[in-house]
């Protein structure tokens, strides 16, 4: 399984932040903003169709046998998770309406975001001390860290702009839909840990740290396969290199960005016997990621 510990929460704004610093000195960062939105958009999708996949064995659990007794605890847990996210995401898919935000709609805003921080967490003590020491969806660095309220309201009002405005809300649907997946995982490990089960998720997980990144830099690329076993004859090659799979069941590599600004492709196979069919599959994708020019 995709462990949560093996995946980073990229929940906090850093790369829009660097973008809107730029607006005034580049005439393209308009389009880069809506660029990085549509990525966030793709990502929402692809996350959800992983999420609903999740909730539907859960509930497919409750009819068997083997494991009626676990999911009967951990599916309405699941059901919570997911209903919490949902209101959430709708209350911003909502702001999104606004022309122009006020400091009252920040402030609501901001007790919204760290409310379902802290109701998602309750839901289960298990899930709390799993996930407690993760990083909220606000998350500022320990120099803004006195007053987090002050700062996110003095962040939305110094770069409200339409487009930074609207990234910035899918940014945060982004990492509701992030944080509800892993813990429907979370949910879904605890039911099928103790038993010689296949769960069989047909979609890859794919991980990125980041999209955007300055010439040079470092991005880490992870993969696995949507399972809670290591699959037979399971193979992950990045960047046209055979990664070694951790005990996480995931493939790590850090990948040095290109030094000239554009679009880049980093070649992803993923190799692997199906537990249902008994037949190898592979899977070939690209992770794309963008060099931007640094502000002058």
């Amino acid at each position: 399984m995709l462990s949560c510990k093996s995946c980073q929460i990229h929940l906090y704004l850093g790369i829009i932040l660097f973008i809107s610093a730029c607006a005034s000195k580049s005439n393209g960062t308009d389009a880069m903003i809506k660029s990085l939105e549509k990525n966030l958009e793709s990502s929402n999708e692809t996350i959800n169709i992983s999420s609903k996949a999740i909730i539907n064995s859960l509930k497919d659990k409750t009819q068997d046998p083997a494991t009626k007794e676990k999911a009967d605890i951990w599916f309405p847990r699941a059901q919570q998770i997911s209903k919490l996210s949902l209101d959430a995401f709708n209350y911003i898919e909502e702001l999104k309406k606004i022309k122009e935000f006020e400091s009252k709609s920040i402030k609501e805003l901001f007790i919204k975001l760290k409310n379902y921080n802290k109701d998602v967490l309750n839901i289960d003590s298990m899930i709390f001390q799993e996930f407690s020491n993760y990083p909220s969806i606000i998350q500022y660095p320990s120099d803004r860290a006195t007053n987090p309220e002050k700062e996110f309201e003095k962040d939305f009002l110094k770069n409200s702009t339409p487009t930074y405005t609207s990234a910035m809300l899918t940014k945060f649907q982004n990492s509701i839909k992030d944080i509800e997946n892993k813990l429907l995982l979370f949910c879904h490990d605890h039911i099928t840990r103790h038993h010689a089960l296949i769960d069989y998720f047909p979609a890859p997980l794919i991980n990125q740290s980041t999209k955007y990144i300055n010439p040079g830099g470092i991005i880490e690329i992870s993969a696995g396969i949507g399972t809670f076993i290591k699959l037979e004859n399971q193979k992950i090659s990045i960047g046209g290199n055979i990664v070694p799979i951790n005990e996480n069941l995931t493939a790590t590599k850090q990948i040095k960005a290109n030094t000239t600004p554009g679009k880049y492709l980093v070649p992803l196979k993923l190799s692997f016997i199906n537990p249902v069919t008994n037949k190898e599959e592979t899977y070939k994708s690209n992770v794309e990621y963008t060099v931007i020019s640094p502000c002058n």
